[in-house]
């Protein structure tokens, strides 16, 4: 059986608090062809005296040399990959203890050059409202070729989350063929700055297919210093957005706004149009569809301000009875739909465990997750308790 090379990648900065356990969790697996590659963008917390303290021959160790955005620190990442396949994590995420092993099997079994897959999430402590909790996907083992064409499709009519492509982060595996492949005429791979989002569109926009794992191979963490979180507002840490949008040097689609908005369409749109050149002239969008599921899809909380936006940096602006504002109403009916569903299956096949007490890091999680076995009892209970919650929060 091939032993495939694997080069884990980890983009950090001033996150010595979580990376140290993100790296335990890549260290401890039981599989042994591959290079862990640390980017610093120029902490000042101790992360390099720590990594060389290691010494460890598995790590390799860069720094920037000045403070990078987050886009930018990405490509310096993934330029110090070697040949073979590329995994990279957040500095507060993890892989699971036999995830190489796993997804070496699975490469040799189905010959694929990108893998997409669910994840486990870890709700660090202090770093959520749903703090100190496990989600465990349930549904098995299986595996499902995905057409690259009609699932980015399916992204732009709102019908795929972003995550389920070939994501160039956690829960991705992409050989280092097509990120060369991907790259644009100036020989930068990510053209947005949202380098997940912008990374599962380009590698889907210059493969054919992709493998779909339902089994997990990592584990998302969510924690106090989660981008994502604070730009969204699901952190009460807004600073973190503020610094995010302060350095960064890879500039928001033009018709676009300034990318200041909770709203993940809106975004995955953008990093979409930036990603255009890589599948040609074919690609039209109707941009007036596509304000109108970034309208249909805010929450209720948000529709004032998701649509003040669109008036001011998109110029979209629908009147009362319009057709798009009649597209909107239908909209939000649909995605209402098929968020009851997604919430269903998330009930039935997730387990929602909380471990307060039980684990601190993510490298613990790692561990749990390997171990834990719930009874019946346990699964129901956890379960309402987690929708109660849900319904709480939401009142």
């Amino acid at each position: 059986m091939n032993e495939n090379f694997f080069n884990v990648v980890i983009p950090t900065r001033n996150r010595l608090a979580t990376l140290q356990h993100s790296l335990k969790t890549v260290l401890n697996q039981s599989y042994d062809n591959y290079m862990v590659i640390v980017s610093d963008n120029y902490s000042n917390d101790g992360t390099c005296e720590f990594i060389n303290g290691l010494n460890c021959a598995k790590i390799r160790y860069y720094n920037t040399g000045r403070s990078l955005s987050m886009s930018s620190n990405f490509e310096f990442a993934i330029s110090k990959v070697s040949e073979g396949f590329v995994i990279v994590i957040g500095d507060d995420d993890g892989l699971l203890p036999h995830a190489l092993k796993d997804i070496n099997d699975i490469l040799n079994q189905e010959r694929v050059f990108a893998i997409s897959s669910r994840i486990v999430t870890y709700y660090w402590p202090g770093g959520s409202p749903s703090q100190d909790l496990l989600i465990v996907p349930t549904r098995g083992s299986g595996t499902a070729r995905k057409t690259s064409a009609e699932s980015l499709r399916k992204v732009l009519t709102g019908d795929l989350h972003y995550s389920e492509l070939p994501m160039l982060y956690t829960g991705g595996v992409v050989h280092s063929d097509l990120i060369e492949k991907a790259r644009n005429s100036a020989g930068r791979f990510y053209n947005s700055f949202t380098p997940d989002m912008y990374s599962g569109i380009a590698i889907a926009s210059v493969v054919d297919q992709f493998l779909r794992c339902e089994a997990p191979f990592a584990i998302s963490g969510i924690s106090k210093y989660s981008n994502g979180q604070s730009q969204l507002g699901v952190s009460k840490n807004e600073s973190i957005a503020e610094d995010f949008f302060r350095v960064n040097d890879v500039p928001f689609y033009h018709t676009l706004g300034d990318g200041k908005i909770k709203s993940i369409h809106l975004l995955t749109l953008e990093a979409y149009i930036q990603s255009g050149f890589l599948r040609g002239d074919g690609d039209q969008i109707d941009m007036v569809r596509q304000f109108e599921i970034v309208a249909a899809k805010a929450s209720r909380k948000l529709r004032g301000d998701t649509l003040a936006y669109l008036k001011v940096h998109c110029l979209f602006n629908p009147r009362l009875m319009s057709k798009s504002q009649i597209v909107i109403h239908l909209l939000r009916v649909k995605y209402a739909l098929s968020n009851a569903i997604r919430k269903f299956d998330r009930l039935i096949f997730w387990n929602p465990i909380p471990v307060a007490g039980k684990i601190r890091n993510i490298y613990e999680a790692s561990e749990y997750v390997m171990n834990v076995k719930l009874s019946l009892g346990e699964k129901i209970l956890y379960k309402l308790k987690y929708v109660k919650e849900k319904i709480g929060k939401q009142n």
